[in-house]
């Protein structure tokens, strides 16, 4: 079932920093919120862990209603953007601390964090000191020591947003091998859109303490709910049409090339022309970075039941290919 959130409000004095929130992560997914600073996904998340009481709403998981139940009886684990590990401790006692609370037996830790260490790429780490580790080879022992007493429920709260972009990419990658390895559901808060769309399963756009619009990612993308939504993902224009409507423009070229694919290639690419169609006095650089964003998100969303490697490199290919043809459209 998972975590079912119900009208959930949570105010600081006159200031509502959560607006009547429904948000639902089924078992074994990954949802992202994805939201400006400020836009009360930070408190949402605490609400969930029971770090903040909430005005009005529930939260539940798998049909408990977790009113009046403390945080550390919630079974859940929370894992912050600077990991907080503890420096005097070894990265296997920093893995191991969940379990030594729980007063597991010693060989049993032994071989949890032996197991996770190597989950999360980090075999042989287990001696090392915190201090002599890169910024993601933190983050990961952060991860690993969350998930060593496998919680029913992950809180991510901008867990790669203090590495630089480089490293974000390839770890948002690992952090999602791992999640689905280890089968984890999980809710990720985050103002960075390849980090969600890198992660998650579904996206949840949260602005003003409000969950905008929800859904899989490519139907997010597909449809945004309003402009500004839109334009928070990264449309670069919104194009008005008679009476007030919003549409998302497409070039003709961009539906004659569509027309020579087929039809699961061309659901690909229709999110991506429409994104970038019509928009040809966009800067380049501009128009690069987002067309970019967008293919990395509808590579994964179209991929992600695919196990067949020459239907994968056919997507990959194809595209590379109107990458191409968008670059030279707009030259």
């Amino acid at each position: 079932m998972g975590l079912d959130v119900r009208d959930l409000t949570v105010r600081f004095g006159a200031t509502t920093a959560v607006d009547h929130v429904d948000l639902a992560v089924p078992s074994g997914s990954v949802v992202a919120v994805l939201g400006p600073s400020g836009c009360g996904k930070s408190t949402l998340l605490r609400a969930v862990a029971g770090l903040e009481d909430p005005a009005t709403g529930t939260v539940a998981f798998d049909g408990q209603d977790l009113a009046g139940v403390p945080t550390h009886r919630r079974g859940f684990a929370l894992m912050f953007q600077d990991g907080q590990l503890f420096p005097q401790l070894s990265v296997g006692r920093n893995v191991a601390y969940p379990l030594r609370l729980r007063r597991t037996p010693r060989a049993a830790t032994a071989a949890r964090v032996a197991e996770l260490l190597e989950l999360v790429g980090l075999s042989g780490f287990a001696d090392r000191l915190p201090t002599t580790l890169s910024g993601g080879e933190r983050q990961r022992v952060a991860l690993a020591r969350a998930l060593a007493a496998a919680p029913r429920l992950l809180l991510l709260d901008e867990p790669l947003s203090a590495l630089d972009a480089g490293l974000r990419q390839r770890l948002a990658e690992d952090l999602r091998r791992i999640l689905v390895e280890s089968g984890t559901t999980s809710l990720m808060v985050t103002h960075d859109h390849e980090e969600a769309f890198a992660v998650a399963d579904d996206l949840a756009v949260m602005r003003a303490g409000r969950i905008v619009q929800s859904g899989p990612i490519a139907e997010v993308w597909r449809a945004p709910a309003d402009p500004e939504t839109a334009l928070f993902l990264g449309y670069a224009r919104v194009v008005p049409e008679e009476g007030g409507k919003k549409i998302y423009e497409i070039t003709d070229e961009g539906r004659k090339y569509l027309a020579e694919h087929s039809t699961t290639v061309n659901d690909i690419f229709e999110r991506i022309a429409k994104f970038v169609g019509g928009f040809t006095d966009a800067p380049m650089m501009e128009l690069n970075q987002s067309f970019q964003r967008l293919a990395r998100a509808t590579y994964k969303t179209a991929t992600s039941h695919i196990s067949d490697k020459e239907k994968i490199q056919k997507i990959r290919e194809i595209i590379q290919r109107a990458a191409e043809e968008i670059e030279a459209t707009v030259k």
